[in-house]
């Protein structure tokens, strides 16, 4: 052994192979085969280093050296890796392999893998030449190279083919006419300059990072062929054709566009006897049923006269600005509007009578989505109909609308003010998680009403304390009638439910306005609501808990700086006056203008009771 630039030499016996050794790692590093030599083994002395029985690597990618003379190589039982490239030994057609980690192989480098073999070399296979690809799954990069041969036998396990597995061979070099290049059933690139792309119905597996952006309009013979290409991220077809008269399921086209596979096609072609197209977008033949609709189809979008019910996820991502259903429809399946960002406006047409189903929402995520109209004959919104809306702001309902079911309108943040018609009579939980502003048209009593608009207290999140305070004495404003009455926005579930059950009882009375503050779920929204009750109702009851409180709320409130609330309390008179002298005081340290100011005034211009004086 001879030591050179920190590599150290080892020789076969007749010295005409040389393996460079690199001294730390003991990896083999560069090559010398004397002219003539047929046999090459990868093998050093030391095997059980590191405590493996594999101990070296073979890293000879990078030598530009050729041996046309070797035709066998062997893989000794102390390599665990072996990259070479194909054109070092361009004549090998026998590996043998001592060890568990390679396969012997006719003309190929075959690595064991989980899945099966793992091809890394052809080793420039010429002309006629035949490679038998059983048993492997996997082809690695540059596996390929130089093969000058296109017979390849015995593919069908193929499953994954690196990026660059086919580099320099004659399926990228040859030009066969045809708008896609196959290597028996893989599909090895698509050719640019065509208007249509005839995907061949043998295709078994697709060449890893493809690129099928040079695909206008495709043609697909089966669902079961375009599958192969799941998981393609550039799938982006101006038209996208089925050609075969496959009777697939609709499941199995709803689940594709569920994943996503349609978003970037433009339109739909085929027709057979099963399915349809119309605009683009794919009807079931008899034309009741539509199934989906391509997502890059834009603009205004009006479904076709007779269709009846829409699919789960028809509308996926699409870029459509504006949905129009017919007056024939009558259902909207689960998730059928989802994630459509441009989509700005729907009609829902004179003939559906509900809108949403059981739990799963029907239009979700569309954040564009800002006002709509809720036709007059629908009579039901089902549960979590319209999910996640962030952009939604109004919800026009008409006189004919019974049952709004619970949640169905979960997370849309912004739609704070509801105006329900008289006809409404049963509101679900949470229905209106966000509202602060509820319009009662007539004498409409909606059960429910409570436990749609509040919600929990113990699950409210907010950075600060001062904020998550700020929360609690949230209230929602309920007008019927130019009553008004305030709800606490945050309770207990125990108190939502007791509040629901008084509004159901006794509604806009003073049984219930005497009982409404008492429910919010801390002492400072009691307060708060009580005064906001009182101000409205002039309810005794009420007033006489304020007057209770008052100086403990007076001085709340002047620590926390709410100098415009403290004066309207003040203003209701409900304070002594040695409570208000001492506030002042109190408002002059704190130098809280607004309130010194005001009680001045007060005392002034007011003639002052032992009791209470108001300006």
């Amino acid at each position: 052994m001879k030591s050179i630039n920190n590599t150290y030499t080892a020789k076969n016996e007749d010295g005409t192979v040389t393996l460079y050794i690199d001294t730390l790692s003991q990896d083999i590093v560069d090559i010398d085969v004397a002219p003539g030599e047929t046999y090459v083994k990868f093998e050093t002395e030391r095997v059980n280093i590191r405590n493996s029985a594999y101990s070296t690597r073979v890293w000879l990618r990078n030598i530009l050296k050729q041996f046309p003379d070797v035709t066998t190589i062997e893989i000794g039982s102390g390599v665990y890796e072996l990259d070479i490239n194909n054109e070092m030994f361009p004549n090998v057609r026998h590996v043998i392999s001592k060890n568990s980690n390679f396969a012997n192989g006719k003309s190929m480098l075959l690595k064991k893998i989980h899945s099966g073999l793992k091809l890394c070399n052809s080793f420039c296979l010429k002309e006629n030449e035949v490679l038998d690809l059983s048993g492997v799954t996997v082809l690695d990069a540059y596996s390929l190279s130089g093969c000058m041969s296109d017979k390849i036998v015995n593919e069908s396990k193929v499953n994954y083919i690196d990026m660059n597995a086919f580099v320099g061979s004659i399926f990228t070099l040859k030009n066969t006419g045809s708008s896609v290049a196959m290597a028996g059933t893989m599909l090895v690139d698509v050719n640019a300059g065509f208007d249509e792309t005839d995907f061949p119905k043998e295709i078994s597996v697709v060449r890893n990072n493809i690129d099928l952006l040079k695909v206008k309009n495709a043609r697909f013979p089966s669902l079961k062929v375009f599958d192969v290409f799941r998981g393609h991220t550039d799938l982006s077809f101006g038209k996208l054709c089925f050609s075969g008269d496959d009777s697939f399921e609709l499941s199995a086209l709803m689940s594709r566009n569920e994943c996503g596979c349609f978003n970037n096609v433009e339109e739909f072609d085929i027709n057979n006897q099963y399915y349809k197209t119309i605009d683009g977008i794919i009807y079931s033949n008899d034309g009741k049923t539509l199934i989906a609709c391509p997502g890059k189809k834009g603009g205004t979008i009006k479904v076709a006269e007779g269709t009846k019910y829409v699919l789960r996820c028809a509308f996926y991502n699409s870029h459509a600005s504006e949905i129009i259903f017919p007056d024939s429809l009558i259902e909207l399946g689960p998730e059928s509007i989802k994630a459509c960002d441009n989509l700005q406006h729907i009609d829902f047409g004179k003939g559906i009578k509900r809108i949403g189903g059981a739990d799963m929402p029907t239009i979700s995520y569309c954040e564009n989505l800002a006002e709509f109209d809720i036709p007059e004959q629908v009579e039901a919104i089902g549960i979590n109909t319209f999910y996640c809306l962030k952009g939604l702001t109004t919800v026009h309902f008409h006189d004919g609308i019974k049952r709004i079911e619970r949640y169905a309108f979960a997370s849309c943040d912004k739609l704070n003010d509801i105006t329900l018609p008289e006809s409404v009579t049963n509101i679900g939980q949470f229905a209106f998680g966000a509202a602060e502003n509820v319009h009662l048209q007539g004498h409409c009593m909606p059960r429910g009403l409570v436990k749609s608009v509040a919600q929990n207290s113990t699950a409210v999140y907010a950075p600060t304390e001062d904020m998550r305070a700020e929360m609690l004495r949230s209230v929602v404003t309920v007008e019927v009638n130019g009553t008004v009455v305030y709800i606490p926005k945050y309770m207990t579930t125990e108190t939502i439910n007791r509040t629901d059950d008084r509004f159901n009882t006794y509604g806009l009375t003073d049984e219930f306005y005497m009982f409404i503050y008492e429910m919010a779920s801390c002492t400072n929204a009691r307060q708060d609501i009580a005064a906001k009750i009182y101000k409205l109702t002039k309810n005794e009851e009420v007033g006489s808990y304020l007057r209770r409180i008052s100086n403990s709320y007076s001085s709340r409130l002047l620590k926390e700086g709410r100098e415009e609330d403290l004066v309207e309390f003040l203003k209701l008179g409900l304070m002594t006056e040695n409570a208000i002298k001492k506030l002042l005081k109190k408002a002059d340290e704190k130098e809280a203008a607004i309130v010194s100011a005001y009680i001045l005034r007060l005392i002034d211009n007011t003639s002052i009771t032992k009791t209470s004086f108001k300006l």
